[in-house]
């Protein structure tokens, strides 16, 4: 099931997740592998149902967990404003690096870059060695803001921490390739 799950190979991965909750009804974890299945496949009141069952099945301690694939399961659906609130509560409960950048990355699609900001700053100081993926969402967000020469220090940023990150890469290069647009038109 897990690995089905890692693979991203979705068929597989909710036929063994099926099962296994069928064999092991009582196991939040389950559930949660269950309802990403679900949502995989665009079904996601299923999806919003497994997970309501893993709530009730864990320990107030990780319910965490359950608040972050609720929010990862609305940012799917393009309910960002349910998927904002899930993170809200997760990060209340956990403050991990993970949750900061998976609500910095729901509030900068909603356009509220300045919480974004904060978010991604957060993750930043939490664990600045494996901050990319935060330093990546500042720079789009600079972009976003017209702000490319911070963008870019930003994608460098991502790229000190993780040299084979080819987002940071292709962002970066897209706005180098812009601002030299920029100067020929100047000249």
């Amino acid at each position: 099931m897990i690995k089905a799950w890692q693979k991203g190979k979705t068929s597989c991965h909710f036929y063994y997740a099926h099962k296994y909750v069928l064999a092991y009804p009582n196991d939040m974890y389950g559930w949660i592998v269950l309802a990403d299945a679900l949502a995989g496949m665009a079904l996601y009141e299923e999806a919003e149902n497994a997970l309501q069952k893993s709530l009730k099945l864990c320990s107030p301690e990780n319910h965490h967990q359950v608040y972050s694939q609720l929010g990862r399961m609305y940012n799917q659906k393009c309910d960002l404003k349910r998927a904002e609130k899930s993170y809200r509560k997760a990060i209340h409960q956990y403050p991990t690096q993970e949750y900061l950048v998976l609500l910095g990355a729901c509030l900068a699609q909603q356009g509220k870059f300045k919480e974004a900001k904060t978010c991604h700053r957060r993750a930043v100081r939490i664990k600045p060695e494996s901050a990319d993926e935060a330093y990546l969402n500042l720079g789009l967000i600079a972009r976003a803001e017209g702000k490319y020469k911070k963008a870019l220090t930003y994608f460098d940023k991502a790229i000190d921490i993780d040299p084979d990150y080819n987002e940071a890469k292709f962002n970066k290069q897209d706005i180098k390739d812009l601002l030299k647009i920029r100067k020929r038109e100047k000249e």
